[in-house]
């Protein structure tokens, strides 16, 4: 909404308190029918109350409940930030003389406009002042263009010049940013396999044994039957089509600080006992405790209930595989290999 009022401003020259109104009516206007339809959406599926509640409510809370503090908020920031210059400081070195530039070359309006972009999505990275290297991508347009702002200056400097020697400088310079950041990726880019570069990419996260405990599920269930995933891996239900025991498929939320953490995790243990999943993975997620998940487990599938704990799949560090072990027989299988429990209804 910010960007989009000082592109209102930068579009129209507003002299009058009529115009100004108007044309704020305009964007106002705009940015209800959007919500208007959301909500309408929401009302629709009966999930007003929950949405409301998640994209207020809870967010607010993550949103301040930061462990790092204010002092110390534009540290981190730039600590983040230098992590991704160093990876190719040629690239980011034309980012800074294309946005030096900007002011001297672009008009008043254009300027505005870029500038504007550029710090509020440096502002977007803030919430929560968690800094979380992906959350880095929202200043990724805004930079583009300044990238591509240097190269248009400098290709145009070359062309206005006598000598032939110059025009080559520009063409040399950008495929010096692009060959020093592959370089610098090599493995990633060239050497490594897909799965080798998810690996490098996340390390702890399971998300390459995911696809194979997702083809057991397939094999192991009907299409019509639920699932519960405790862990944070949704894509685990998109693999296997298959729906979900609760309407938490990612559950962060159900281990941070906040006041409605306890309600929330009353409310998965709930859903997931009445709508019995077929089967139950436990992703033995390192983020997560071992209590945290013992204690889930415990709740979801007491003594009393029909769940029986029906095998494992640890990773075979030798043969690079996975590989499933029935239960009774993982005495034999080292305790942190261990990737999955999975539990299912006794027949």
């Amino acid at each position: 909404m910010a960007f989009v009022t000082v592109c209102v401003y930068s579009k129209w020259q507003l002299n009058t308190i009529y115009e100004i109104f108007k044309k704020h009516l305009i964007l106002l206007a705009g940015f209800c029918a959007v919500l208007a339809i959301l909500f309408a959406s929401t009302l629709i599926n009966h999930t007003y109350s929950k949405f409301i509640f998640l994209t207020i409510d809870y967010s607010w809370y993550y949103i301040n409940n930061n462990y790092r503090g204010h002092s110390r908020l534009f540290y981190y920031f730039f600590i983040r930030l230098k992590n991704n210059i160093v990876n190719n400081p040629f690239m980011w070195a034309s980012v800074f003389f294309g946005a030096l530039f900007s002011c001297k070359i672009l008009n008043k309006n254009k300027f505005l406009i870029l500038i504007s972009w550029a710090l509020l999505s440096a502002v977007a990275v803030f919430p929560g002042y968690y800094f979380r290297n992906h959350y880095y991508l929202f200043l990724l347009p805004a930079v583009s263009v300044y990238f591509g702002l240097f190269f248009d200056i400098i290709f145009e400097w070359a062309n206005n010049q006598h000598k032939k020697i110059y025009q080559v400088i520009p063409p040399l310079f950008f495929l010096l940013c692009i060959i020093y950041y592959l370089a610098s990726g090599y493995d990633f880019f060239i050497k490594d396999t897909p799965a080798e570069a998810s690996v490098s990419m996340y390390w702890s996260n399971v998300f390459n044994n995911a696809v194979i405990i997702s083809n057991y599920i397939i094999n192991n269930t009907k299409k019509e039957d639920k699932i519960l995933v405790i862990g944070s891996e949704p894509e685990i239900y998109f693999y296997t089509q298959r729906k979900a025991a609760t309407g938490y498929i990612y559950i962060y939320p159900l281990m941070e600080r906040h006041p409605f953490r306890d309600s929330m995790l009353s409310e998965f243990i709930h859903q997931s006992i009445i709508n019995k999943p077929q089967l139950i993975i436990n992703s033995r997620n390192p983020w997560f405790s071992d209590s945290f998940q013992n204690a889930i487990i415990y709740a979801i599938t007491p003594p009393a209930s029909k769940y029986i704990l029906k095998s494992y799949c640890y990773t075979d560090s030798l043969q690079h595989k996975d590989i499933f072990v029935e239960s009774g027989n993982e005495n034999n299988i080292p305790k942190q290999q261990i990737l999955w429990e999975i539990y299912g209804l006794s027949k």
